[in-house]
């Protein structure tokens, strides 16, 4: 297995395999996403684009099995920083964490933990005057049909790495979904982690 950290336009020779991977994971419950690979790889492309971007991945085998990502949120789209930038909070001063994906077989040894700590590392490093790192999570019914019963929410992963769910941020964005005919508008929830200035 094979660990490897990339940056900026370093990013852009693995676009095809990121692509893929979002496009499959994300189809799971409770993001459903039905997505492409052309539309993937534009999402993307913005890591390409931002030279203070990180992507983490996890090659086995000659494949990817895994892949996390954060940049600037100032680098954001808008529909993102919205809430964020009419909060009392500094746009300027926040890292962005973008997806965290792992294959099913790969998920439970350690590999989420990873992704948030070198993450967080990344940001202190590269953003002046870090003062908080964030990611946002798609908001579902807790009775959703698409929901399996089996599902291990990681909240408590999340919370353990010292985030805390803020209500009043949201982003909104409209995808897919792989049971529907249109794409239809999700909110989606902040979490958030403050460092020590």
């Amino acid at each position: 297995m094979e660990f490897i950290d990339v940056q900026g336009q370093d990013i852009e020779q693995y676009l095809g395999p990121m692509a893929f991977l979002r496009q499959r994971v994300f189809r799971e419950y409770p993001y459903l996403y039905d997505g492409n690979i052309d539309d993937e790889k534009e999402y993307l492309s913005r890591y390409v684009n931002c030279p203070e971007s990180l992507a983490i991945l996890i090659v086995d085998d000659g494949n990817l099995v895994g892949m996390s990502s954060c940049l600037p949120l100032k680098y954001e789209d808008e529909k993102i920083k919205t809430d964020i930038a009419a909060s009392s909070l500094n746009v300027e001063t926040i890292g962005h964490f973008g997806e965290s994906l792992l294959l099913e077989s790969y998920r439970g040894h350690g590999f989420g933990k990873m992704f948030f700590m070198k993450r967080e590392n990344h940001c202190k490093k590269v953003i002046k005057g870090c003062t908080h790192t964030a990611f946002c999570s798609v908001d579902r019914e807790e009775f959703h049909p698409l929901k399996p019963q089996d599902f291990r929410s990681p909240e408590g992963l999340w919370q353990r790495m010292g985030y805390s769910k803020m209500e009043s941020l949201k982003a909104h964005i409209s995808w897919k979904d792989i049971n529907k005919d249109e794409q239809s508008e999700k909110s989606l929830t902040f979490w958030l982690k403050a460092f020590d200035s």
